[in-house]
């Protein structure tokens, strides 16, 4: 108990990454250890949001505002012809565009962090939520463009269930979903559910532009926006919000991708 104290008493909000000796994970000293690394666990993800937030806004929002003034700027330097006005009006409404887009994901991740440190956890039964997104992007996208197949469920409908947040679980998924369809043009997304006794996999296939092999590993990076996906509009916070969530509640998230689309697959351990 003394070497978990003087443990305890190193941890500051500067080194949550830390965490304490479990022993040998079979008497109840061992427990509290295991229950403060998960308290540990949850507030190194809450305080690295929170810091994401600060330290992106300010420069995520300066550049499309620096680029609009700028541009308005140059234009008004001297008079113009009527292309000329017209082409700096398409320039600064695309960087209107952009700021709108990154004003609305940095609310996103504002929401994200305000359930993620207030989340109250109630069981989630995983079934019913991918039934309620396929729903959804039915109704957005039209009957046949969100597939789901159900390729095993256990017997035991208690293994469906995990201690989470829907409406954070639902942010997640979704945000996988319209980044499926934003880089395939909107063809049609396949989901599959396999759960049994031991775990929960969700697997999400698109047929987009793919992700390069060498890059797979940072488009959980908050604000990284992969080499290929320059043409298409987004600030990079969607897959950084998803995983963030995704590890809060347990679970993994895995990508394997080709020029052919890519396959995001979520892991809960029951």
């Amino acid at each position: 108990m003394d070497d978990i104290v003087n443990q305890v008493q190193k941890v500051r909000a500067s080194n949550l990454s830390v965490r304490i000796d479990e022993g040998n994970g079979k008497d109840e000293i061992s427990e509290l250890a295991q229950n403060f690394n998960r308290l540990l666990s949850h507030l190194e993800n809450a305080f690295e949001l929170q810091q994401t937030f600060v330290i992106n806004a300010s420069h995520e929002l300066r550049t499309p505002v620096t680029s609009i003034i700028g541009e308005l700027e140059v234009t008004l330097n001297k008079a113009r012809s009527t292309e000329e006005y017209e082409r700096a009006l398409q320039s600064a409404l695309t960087d209107a565009e952009r700021l709108n887009e990154t004003i609305s994901s940095l609310l996103e991740l504002a929401q994200v962090d305000m359930s993620y440190t207030q989340a109250a956890l109630s069981p989630v039964a995983i079934d019913e939520l991918v039934w309620e997104i396929a729903d959804y992007w039915t109704h957005k996208m039209g009957k046949g463009f969100f597939a789901v197949s159900v390729q095993h469920l256990p017997e035991d409908p208690e293994k469906l269930l995990i201690p989470a947040n829907k409406s954070l679980l639902t942010i997640a998924l979704n945000n996988i979903i319209s980044n499926a369809y934003k880089f395939s043009g909107d063809k049609r997304v396949q989901c599959d559910l396999y759960a049994n006794e031991k775990f929960i996999r969700i697997a999400i296939t698109d047929s987009g532009i793919g992700i390069p092999t060498e890059e797979t590993e940072k488009i959980f990076q908050s604000f990284y926006r992969g080499t290929n996906v320059k043409a298409y509009h987004g600030s990079g916070i969607g897959l950084y919000i998803t995983s963030k969530i995704i590890n809060l509640f347990g679970g993994s998230i895995d990508v394997q991708s080709s020029d052919k689309g890519t396959v995001f697959t979520i892991f809960f351990p029951i």
